[in-house]
């Protein structure tokens, strides 16, 4: 993962062969900012991350 991406975190649905890139936006409550969503194939996710940032 770039060190672009270092601040965000993933969750991976395996059954469904997705990553999703977020971050935790520290408010109240606590939001969610979705950077990518993407396949888990290789790097693709964390490209389209990269792409949007």
């Amino acid at each position: 993962m770039n060190s672009l991406l270092h601040n965000y975190a993933k969750i991976k649905h395996k059954s469904r062969g997705i990553r999703i890139i977020y971050l935790a936006v520290k408010e109240d409550p606590i939001k969610i900012k979705i950077i990518a969503i993407g396949p888990r194939d290789k790097m693709k996710a964390y490209k389209r991350a990269e792409e949007r940032l």
